[in-house]
C-alpha cells in the first residue's frame, strides 16, 4: 500500500518524534508455531530402497509452471501414507537417486535473471539427505551449471547429474565422489541439454539428449555418441539393471497429440539398441507415452505412463512388464482410479510402488503391487497443509484459519486458544479460499473461488462462499448470484450479517455481496463506484464498513489506491483516493466506527525490477474512513495484514526490514514506534493475523518449505 504522500512522514521523523517516546508498548511473546507438512500437489520420480521405504519428488502445485516449487515426500508403509519433508530452499526438483537406505540426492533448479553464465536464466541445485529423505541440505555446484534434469548414483561414492547450461543452449554434467558434498564439472561434447542419466556402476554412465545418446566408461573423460535406432523418439525414463542391460522408455512419435508408448533395450551397455512398441489393449481406454521405468532385477522391469484417452481426452494409465530382460513386454491392468502414471520403483521382481494422478489430473494418487502388477491397491496421497492465507478468532479460545494451494483447499481450527489445531474437511468443488470472518464462535464465512459446474476440464472459475454454523467442524458451499468472480475479502460484524467483496466475472470492477442469514443466501452484487480490485474490508458495525483497494486507470499508468465507506450495510458506497502515489493496498482493520488502520507498502520509489526491500506503511483515519492522514513508514518491510482488537492495540504482520523473514508489530497505531518482534530462526512468511481484546493474536502464514503454520502472539505490558 505505499501511503507515503507528498506531506507524508518519513520513517526517521515519525519513529523519533517526541510523542512516541512517551508511550511504552507491550512486549510480544510468540509461541509455537504449529507447522504442517507442505501440500503434495504432484509426485513423480520415485525410489524405493526396500519393500516399504520409498522417497519421491514432485511439486507443491499441480498447476503448470515453468519451475514449480519442488517437494520431497517419504513413505515407510509402501505408499499407504506419504509425508512431505522440508527442503532448505525453494526451487524445482527433476531428478532423484538413493543408492542406500540413508543417502539420497535430489537435483533441479530455479529461475534466475538474464541468460548468460554470469547472469543466468536457470540455475542448478543439488540437495543431499543422509537419513532416508527426511532432512535435506543444499550443496554448492560449480559455476556455470544450469538446471539439472536427472541424477544417478551407482553407489554412495559415485553419482552423476545432467542438465543444461544456464542459458539453455547446451548440456551440462557434474559428478560427485563425496556423497554430494563436492561436485566437479564434466566436459561434454557439443550437444543440446541432457534430460536423463543412468550409471549402473561407478564412472559408467549413459546420458540422454533429445536427439542423441552419450556413453562414457571413464566418468566422462571420454564420450561416444550414438543415435538410438529403436522405437523411442522422445525418452522420458531410463533404468539399467546391469552394466550391459538397460531399458529406455518414452513415446514413439514426437509432438503427437496422442503419443504411443515406446521401449528401447540394450544388452551391450548402450552401443546398440532394439525397439519395441507395446500395444495397449483397446478395452483399457488408455494411451499415451511412457513416463518412467524401473528394473527390480536384471530380467524384470515395469514401465508406466499413459493417461490420455480417445481423441486426447482423459484416460487411464498404462503399465507394461517384462520378465525376460526386455525381449518381450506385456500389458498389465492399471491401478484402479488412476490416470497418468508418472513414477515407478520396483524392489525385486514382484513389489513396485508408483505415483500419478486421477484421470482429470486433479488428485495425486499412489499405488502398490506385491505380485508384479497383476493387482494394485490405490491410495489418495494426503495433500498436507500449505500456506494459510486468513485467520479469524471470534472468541478467546476459538479460531479458524483457511488456505489454498493449487491442489486443494483446507481449513484448520482450534478450540483451546491455539494449543492444538485440527484440519477440517472442505466441501468438494472449492479450489481456493482467500479470506474468512467469524461473526460468532459458531458462525463463519469463508470466500474464494471454485470451478464452474460442468466445466472442470476448461478450468473456468467463479466466486465461492462456504459457511459453517458449528465453529468450523463442517462447511457448506452456498449458491451465489450470477456474475460473481473471484472473492478476496469478507467481514461479518454479526452471526447473520456479512459483506463479501471481490471481482465481477470477466471485468475489472469490484463488487460487494451482502447476506442477512449467515451466508446462506446473498443479495445481487453492488458495484463499488471507485474500486477495480479489493484488497481488504472491515466492518465495525452491522451497517458501517470500509474497503480498501485499487482503481485501474483508463490509460496505461499506475493504479490509484482508494478507500470506500458504506453506512447502510453495503447498499451505497462513497470514497476517495488515498494519499500517495503508486500504492498497493494490503489490509484494513476498523476497531470502532471512527478509527480505521490500513497497512501496505511504500512502492512509488521502487522500480519494477528492483530487488530492494519495499518499506512497510501505516495509515490512519479518525473519521470512519472518509479522510486519511499521510502514511508513515514503519520499521519493517511490506505489511500484508492488520488486526485491531481495540482502538489502542493493533497487530501488523509482514516482512522484516531486511526482507529475510516474517515480523509482527504491535501496539497503539497512533503512537510510534510499535513493538517489533521477529520469531527466533525466522523464515517463511506471515500472511494473516487475528486478535482478541486480551491482546492475544493468532498469526498464520507459510513455512519456508511450503507448509502452513500458525503461531500465537501474546502482548504483555512492560513496567515503566
Amino acid at each position: 500500500m505505499a501511503f507515503l504522500g507528498e506531506g507524508g512522514s518519513s520513517a526517521s521523523a515519525s519513529e523519533s518524534s517526541s510523542s512516541s517516546s512517551l508511550v511504552s508498548h507491550p512486549t510480544v511473546h510468540l509461541t509455537g508455531p504449529t507447522t504442517y507438512p507442505a501440500p503434495i500437489g504432484d509426485l513423480g520420480e520415485t525410489v524405493c530402497t526396500s519393500a516399504s521405504a520409498c522417497v519421491a519428488i514432485g511439486s507443491i502445485s499441480r498447476q503448470p509452471q515453468e519451475v514449480p516449487a519442488g517437494i520431497v515426500a517419504t513413505t515407510s508403509d509402501a505408499g499407504e501414507t506419504w509425508t512431505s519433508e522440508p527442503l532448505p530452499t525453494a526451487g524445482g526438483l527433476s531428478g532423484l537417486s538413493c543408492p542406500s537406505s540413508t543417502l539420497c540426492i535430489a537435483v533441479g533448479g530455479h529461475l534466475g535473471r538474464g541468460g548468460s553464465s554470469t547472469n543466468p536464466d536457470r540455475l542448478g541445485t543439488a540437495a543431499v539427505s543422509t537419513d532416508g529423505g527426511h532432512t535435506w541440505e543444499d550443496q554448492t555446484l560449480p559455476n556455470g551449471v544450469g538446471y539439472l534434469n536427472a541424477v544417478s548414483c551407482a553407489s554412495v561414492s559415485y553419482c552423476m547429474a545432467v542438465g543444461e547450461t544456464p542459458d539453455g543452449t547446451g548440456g551440462t554434467a557434474v559428478a560427485t565422489t563425496s556423497q554430494g558434498a563436492m561436485w566437479s564439472r564434466i566436459t561434454l561434447p557439443p550437444n543440446e541439454a541432457l534430460t536423463l542419466v543412468a550409471c549402473p556402476v561407478a564412472r559408467v554412465c549413459l546420458a540422454v539428449a533429445e536427439n542423441a545418446l552419450l556413453r562414457t566408461t571413464d566418468g566422462g573423460l571420454a564420450w561416444t555418441m550414438a543415435t538410438p535406432q529403436g522405437g523411442v523418439s522422445v525418452a522420458s525414463g531410463i533404468s539399467c539393471a546391469t552394466v550391459m542391460r538397460c531399458v529406455a522408455v518414452g513415446s514413439g512419435i514426437a509432438g503427437d497429440a496422442n503419443p504411443t508408448p515406446a521401449i528401447d533395450t540394450t544388452d551391450n551397455g548402450g552401443v546398440t539398441w532394439s525397439g519395441f512398441s507395446p500395444t495397449t489393449p483397446a478395452s483399457t481406454n488408455a494411451s499415451g507415452g511412457l513416463e518412467a521405468v524401473s528394473c527390480g532385477t536384471p530380467t524384470t522391469c515395469m514401465a508406466v505412463g499413459g493417461g490420455i484417452g480417445p481423441r486426447g481426452g482423459s484416460g487411464v494409465g498404462v503399465v507394461f512388464t517384462t520378465t525376460d530382460g526386455g525381449l518381450t513386454w506385456r500389458g498389465k491392468p492399471s491401478p484402479p482410479g488412476m490416470g497418468g502414471l508418472e513414477g515407478v520403483s520396483c524392489v525385486g521382481s514382484l513389489h513396485c510402488v508408483l505415483n500419478g494422478s486421477d484421470p482429470t489430473a486433479a488428485v495425486s494418487l499412489s499405488a502398490v503391487t506385491a505380485n508384479g502388477g497383476l493387482s494394485w491397491a490405490t491410495r489418495t496421497v494426503a495433500v498436507g497443509i500449505g500456506g494459510l492465507q486468513a485467520v479469524s478468532c471470534p472468541a478467546s479460545l476459538q479460531c479458524v484459519a483457511v488456505g489454498t494451494d493449487a491442489s486443494t483447499t483446507y481449513v484448520v481450527r482450534t478450540t483451546d486458544g491455539g494449543k492444538s489445531w485440527s484440519a477440517q474437511t472442505m466441501a468438494g468443488g472449492v479450489v481456493g479460499l482467500s479470506a474468512v470472518s467469524c461473526g460468532s464462535p459458531r458462525d463463519c464465512v469463508a470466500v474464494g473461488f471454485q470451478t464452474v459446474p460442468g466445466q472442470l476440464e476448461s478450468g473456468a472459475l467463479e466466486g465461492a462462499v462456504v459457511t459453517t454454523a458449528d465453529g468450523g467442524a463442517t462447511w457448506d458451499v452456498q449458491v451465489l448470484p450470477n456474475g460473481v468472480g473471484y472473492l478476496s475479502a469478507v467481514s461479518c460484524p454479526s452471526a447473520l450479517r456479512c459483506l463479501a467483496l471481490g471481482d465481477a466475472a470477466g471485468v475489472n470492477q469490484a463488487i460487494v455481496l451482502s447476506t442477512v442469514n449467515g451466508g446462506v443466501t446473498w443479495a445481487a452484487p453492488v458495484a463499488l463506484p471507485m474500486t477495480s480490485a479489493v484488497e481488504g474490508v472491515s466492518c465495525a458495525s452491522t451497517t458501517y464498513c470500509v474497503a480498501v483497494g485499487e482503481k485501474y486507470p483508463d490509460v496505461p499508468g499506475p493504479a490509484v489506491p482508494v478507500a470506500e465507506v458504506t453506512r447502510d450495510a453495503g447498499s451505497v458506497w462513497a470514497g476517495d483516493p488515498l494519499p500517495g502515489r503508486g500504492e498497493e493496498p494490503a489490509g484494513i482493520s476498523c476497531p470502532t466506527t471512527s478509527l480505521c488502520v490500513a497497512v501496505g507498502a511504500v512502492t512509488h520509489d521502487v522500480t519494477c525490477c528492483s530487488q530492494a526491500v519495499v518499506p512497510g506503511a501505516l495509515m490512519l483515519s479518525h473519521d470512519g474512513g472518509s479522510r486519511w492522514g499521510p502514511s508513515t513508514k514503519v520499521a519493517a518491510g511490506n505489511l500484508v495484514a492488520v488486526a485491531c482488537s481495540t482502538a489502542t492495540f493493533c497487530a501488523l504482520v509482514g516482512r522484516d526490514r531486511a526482507g529475510s523473514g516474517p515480523v509482527i508489530l504491535t501496539g497503539d497505531p497512533g503512537h510510534l514506534p510499535l513493538s517489533t518482534t521477529t520469531p527466533p530462526g525466522a523464515a517463511g512468511a506471515f500472511l494473516a493475523v487475528s486478535c482478541n481484546p486480551a491482546q492475544a493474536c493468532e498469526v498464520a502464514g507459510q513455512s519456508p518449505f511450503g507448509g502452513g503454520f500458525i503461531a500465537k502472539s501474546i502482548a504483555r505490558s512492560r513496567a515503566r
